[in-house]
């Protein structure tokens, strides 16, 4: 690591073996580094650009280099899906705020803060953890969404699991008039679910003749998706998701619509 005399047009050799973190402090005229002086573990230091003195701050989490400071002087660390937080004036320990593989999140390799400190950005790898196919597993899709579809507004209102499934009403709206409706549930059957749906012109006059339904056998479900055959749903966040619909052309050819709602 090395401080440049803009003036001079002189580089000054601070420090060696650095990792790829470097933080202003908050609060401070100092810098933070990764020390990988020691190769058994690393260290977080500060350093004075000025001066060029150096002080230890903390360990890193083991082999382990990515950091960011939150504007209140606290420092976030990462290890093995697991959000940690270390506050230099009043403790020698990380602690544990959050288990980030309960969210399908593994193997982070940077940090960032938002500069009110509100939010916290990261990159990892999801992970396709599938998740026992129960509805208490998918209850996130419960609410009333609302966006835009097919050149019009689409709504949906799916409920609550309760005896045994959730049901949902879907409508299109296009230039002012309902262009048509549906029913949906999805229901456990047989240690799985399934989705099933009929569709309804604006007068209630049935697509489906009186015993058939339109079925989207489930594939999976992981941490932020419900896969079914034919139609996905998408966790975004608490109030947005994607619906991708595949939909069948009379050529023989599948499009995949996207939904994108919000609460």
């Amino acid at each position: 690591m090395y401080k440049t005399d803009i003036q001079k047009n002189q580089n000054y050799k601070l420090n060696q073996k650095v990792g790829r973190s470097l933080h202003n402090i908050p609060n401070s005229k100092l810098m933070s580094y990764i020390s990988k002086e020691n190769d058994s573990f690393w260290e977080v230091k500060s350093v004075d650009p000025v001066s060029g003195v150096t002080q230890l701050i903390t360990s890193t989490l083991p082999n382990t280099e990515d950091m960011c400071w939150t504007p209140n002087g606290t420092i976030f660390m990462a290890k093995d899906g697991i959000l940690y937080n270390f506050e230099p004036n009043k403790g020698k320990n990380w602690k544990k705020v959050a288990v980030l593989l309960d969210f399908g999140i593994t193997n982070i390799t940077r940090l960032a803060v938002s500069p009110d400190g509100t939010k916290l950005a990261i990159v990892g790898e999801l992970i396709n953890q599938k998740i026992e196919p129960k509805l208490e597993n998918i209850a996130w899709i419960a609410g009333n969404w609302k966006g835009e579809a097919f050149g019009g507004q689409t709504e949906e209102n799916w409920s609550e699991p309760s005896g045994g499934s959730m049901m949902a009403t879907f409508k299109l709206i296009d230039k002012g008039q309902v262009v048509f409706y549906e029913i949906e549930i999805i229901r456990e059957v047989e240690n799985s679910l399934i989705l099933q749906l009929k569709h309804f012109d604006n007068d209630l006059k049935g697509w489906e003749t009186k015993d058939e339904t339109v079925d989207f056998p489930l594939k999976e479900i992981t941490a932020n998706k419900v896969v079914f055959k034919g139609m996905i749903f998408e966790k975004i966040s608490d109030n947005e998701m994607n619906v991708y619909v595949d939909i069948h052309q009379d050529n023989g050819e599948i499009e995949t619509v996207q939904f994108n709602y919000k609460k």
